[in-house]
Parts: C-alpha cells; sequence; structure tokens
C-alpha cells in the first residue's frame, strides 16, 4: 500500500480521530458497505505508524473478503470507497461550533423555518460581535451573516433596511484588508525575486454580468435595461448559482410590479407572468422544493389577469401538488374562483366560495373581497341582487371592523370601498343615479389611492 492516498490520508489521523472515525464507518448514514468496517479492522492493526511497507494490502484483501484470490479491481474500488468515507470524515472534523451552527441556521432558511433561522442567525451575530479579539476573519463571518439573513427572501427587507449600510461598509473594509496583505505580500516577494509586472486578465464570471445589468437597471430605471438584465438572465440561467437565480429573478419580478402599482406601465404584466413561467420551468420560485402559497396565488392572478386562461387553469392542476399538504386545497378553490372572476363566471366564484373558509386570515379576507366584488358586477346587469349585496357588505364591514384583524390603514382600504359601493347602489335603487353622480363618484375614486382594488372599481364605474 506504498504511497497510496488512503494511508496518506489516514497516517495524519490522531488517536482519538481513528478511534472516532470507526463510529463514522459503522454508520448507516456514511457508510452502507459493511466491508469497509472490515477494512478498518484490518487497519487497526497497524495503527498508530501505519508504515506503508508493513501494510501489505494482500493481507487486507484477504480479512476483508475471506476465501477469495486476489481481484485487482475488487481492492481498487473497496479503497476508493475507503478514501471517499476518510475525506468527509476530516472535511466534518473540520466544522467548529460556529460553522455548524451557521450551517444549521441555513438548513432552516432553506426548510422555510424562517423564525427558527431568524433566531439562530440573530444570535450567531452577537457571539460574533462580542469576541474578545477582532480581526478579518470575524468581520468575514459576520458579512456573510449580515448577507445571509438580509437576503434571506422572508426577511423583512424595509425593516433591516440598516443591514444594507453595514454591509456595504464591511466590504469596504474588508476590500482594504484584502488589498493591503497581498500588497504587502508582493513587496517580501520582489525583494527576494525580481518578478515583472503582471498583466493577467481574470476572465468575468457571468453572475458579475448579471449584477451590473440589475444595478444599471435600477440606476436608470428605463424598460430597456429592464428588458437587456431580463435577456441576459434567460440566454445564462443555466450558467448562475441557484441563489443568483433567485436574486435576478426577484429584482425583475420587482421591478416590473414596482412600475405597474405606480402606473407608470400595464404593459408589464406580460413580462410579470413571463418570469414566473422561467421561474416555474427553472425551479428558481420553489423553496426546499414546493411553492408557497402566496407565489401559487400570485401566478394564478396574474395568468388569469392577463386572459391566459387555459394556461392558468393547467397550472392550477398541474402545480397544486407543489405546494404544502395544507395548502393544496384552500389554493385550488382560490385560484379557481380567481379563475371564474376574470372569465365574468361571477356565480360561479359564488358558489365556489360559498361555503369556503380558510384558516389564513388573510387569504380569508381576500375571499370576502372576491365575493364582493362578484356580487356588485351580479348587480350592475341585475338589480335583484342588491339585498345579496347589501346584507354581504354589512357582515364584510362587520368582519373588517373586528379588533386585531387588520392594521388600521388597511381596514381604512377595505371599508372605504364597501361604503362607495353601498352608496352608489342605494342611489342607483332610489332612482337618484345619472350621469352626473357616476361622474363624482368617478373623481372621487379616482382621487383616493386609499381604496381596494381601485382600477377594478374605476373601471365598473363605466357600466353604471
Amino acid at each position: 500500500m506504498e504511497n497510496t492516498k488512503l494511508l496518506k490520508l489516514i497516517q495524519t489521523l490522531s488517536q482519538d480521530e481513528w478511534k472516532y472515525l470507526r463510529w463514522f464507518v459503522q454508520s448507516n448514514f456514511f457508510n452502507t458497505d459493511p466491508k469497509l468496517l472490515r477494512l478498518y479492522e484490518a487497519l487497526s492493526k497497524y495503527h498508530p505508524t501505519f508504515s506503508a511497507k508493513a501494510v501489505e494490502k494482500e493481507k487486507l484483501f484477504g480479512k476483508v473478503f475471506p476465501g477469495l484470490d486476489w481481484d485487482d479491481a475488487k481492492w481498487r474500488n473497496l479503497v476508493s470507497k475507503m478514501v471517499k468515507v476518510v475525506e468527509k470524515y476530516l472535511a466534518m472534523l473540520e466544522l467548529d461550533e460556529f460553522e455548524n451552527r451557521r450551517l444549521l441556521a441555513k438548513a432552516y432558511g432553506r426548510r422555510n423555518l424562517y423564525e427558527l433561522f431568524e433566531k439562530e442567525q440573530n444570535e450567531l451575530i452577537a457571539t460574533v460581535g462580542c469576541q474578545p479579539v477582532q480581526d478579518a476573519e470575524s468581520l468575514r463571518k459576520m458579512r456573510q451573516l449580515k448577507h445571509e439573513f438580509y437576503f434571506h427572501p422572508m426577511t423583512d427587507k424595509v425593516g433591516n433596511s440598516p443591514i444594507l449600510s453595514e454591509l456595504e461598509g464591511e466590504l469596504d473594509l474588508l476590500h482594504e484588508v484584502d488589498k493591503k496583505l497581498l500588497a504587502c505580500e508582493k513587496i517580501v516577494l520582489n525583494r527576494i525575486v525580481k518578478q515583472p509586472r503582471s498583466t493577467s486578465k481574470i476572465p468575468e464570471p457571468t453572475f458579475l454580468l448579471i449584477y451590473r445589468a440589475a444595478y444599471q437597471m435600477l440606476t436608470s430605471s428605463t424598460e430597456s435595461d429592464f428588458i437587456k438584465t431580463k435577456k441576459i438572465f434567460e440566454e445564462n440561467i443555466n450558467s448562475l448559482s441557484e441563489s443568483d437565480q433567485k436574486w435576478t429573478l426577484i429584482q425583475l419580478q420587482n421591478f416590473a410590479a414596482d412600475k405597474v402599482n405606480k402606473g407608470e406601465g400595464a404593459h408589464y404584466n406580460p413580462y410579470i407572468l413571463e418570469l414566473y413561467k422561467i421561474g416555474l420551468e427553472f425551479k428558481i420560485l420553489h423553496q426546499n422544493n414546493q411553492l408557497t402559497l402566496p407565489t401559487y396565488l400570485n401566478i394564478v392572478s396574474t395568468g388569469a389577469a392577463l386572459k391566459e386562461f387555459d394556461w392558468t387553469a393547467g397550472f392550477i392542476e398541474t402545480y397544486n401538488a407543489s405546494l404544502s399538504v395544507e395548502n393544496q386545497a384552500p389554493a385550488k378553490t382560490f385560484g379557481l374562483s380567481m379563475l371564474y372572476f376574470q372569465q365574468n363566471r361571477h356565480e360561479d366564484v359564488i358558489s365556489i366560495l360559498s361555503n369556503f373558509y380558510p384558516p389564513d386570515i388573510h387569504l380569508l379576507l381576500s375571499t370576502r373581497l372576491m365575493e364582493f366584488r362578484s356580487y356588485f358586477v351580479m348587480f350592475l346587469s341585475n338589480t335583484s341582487y342588491y339585498d345579496f349585496l347589501l346584507s354581504y357588505s354589512i357582515s364584510f364591514e362587520k368582519l373588517i371592523n373586528r379588533k386585531g384583524i387588520l392594521a388600521k390603514d388597511k381596514a381604512t382600504q377595505y371599508r372605504k370601498l364597501i361604503q362607495a359601493i353601498r352608496k352608489m347602489v342605494t342611489l342607483k335603487m332610489s332612482g337618484n343615479w345619472n350621469s352626473k353622480s357616476r361622474q363624482q363618484y368617478y373623481q372621487t375614486i379616482k382621487n383616493d389611492p386609499a381604496i381596494i382594488a381601485r382600477p377594478w372599481l374605476l373601471e365598473q364605474l363605466k357600466n353604471m
């Protein structure tokens, strides 16, 4: 066994490390081949020196494969497996308490256990910050922790905005540290060996192209730079890491959504659906192999609003199984209601939602809002729905007014919609609704951004 990789590796193990390697090899989690344990036992005879001349592979083979003649292929396969197990063991020995906890926090984050992730990250940040000796490594750890925390999809970016400035400052410090260390090494080396000035250029990685394009897009806020960034993303998506894929997709979606929300371009909506389709194709939208309920419903809402009814119906059915088990039934029910709403199948909306009581309060409010809007549209074509609409508006408002259901400003948005519709339909039923009152209400609603579903309501006013 002279100069084999396996021999070189095990010769570095201390007495305790060699003893604990047995547990590692014995574990079915790390090793499923029982012959490796026999090899370990056979090698133990040569512990602790593992002299290359003393360790005879033929004798070891006989211990592992009793009764079999020497088989070079079997031996090589066995040693190759043992090397991989020992390498895993050595890698685990390098994990200190900090790295173990950081990886645990990362596992929490990837498995949608955000509360545990947040708690562990904050404790680690506090631990690193309180270390008596601060060096470049501790600064690197601090920046890594803050970066992983801030850029988790569920982290409140507004509430944790100061972290961005801290990350920028720490990056500047680390950049200076690394530049100075390299500069000092070059000075020392040049005193010993005179070297020509290097002119080699490091090739730029793909992800840097994405970062530059995204920065330009956010800086200029122009559609041309948005399209350019989207194109670079689509052309290089297979060359990006999972985290860079997610980051870029979020930047593009947020940019387009911001344009729509500001009223600067409804034509961005098809871009948003395109990005959703890309995210589904490459599983960028998945977290721990699952779609979240908000993501699923946002995709349905976008597809239905763009009148891509066949695609949206297919998505509802195909991707329902990608949700957690407890979310599958409510997601499908509400998803279909959104599809029916956009198809003007308002009686079907009422039918599917009438006995739907989702446990999530936000989904419950969205359900009641959908029903209320459907009753209003049905009233516009048939005033016999007036009593249903009026009764529903009262019960809906009672739900909104419950203590702790909604924040004050959000409750006001719902309340204004309910009261505006109630006043308008009452005027219509009393015979006092005319072009003048329509124009007055249209202007009032148009000038009040604190009304939920305002663009939809303005569109309905045209039919009154």
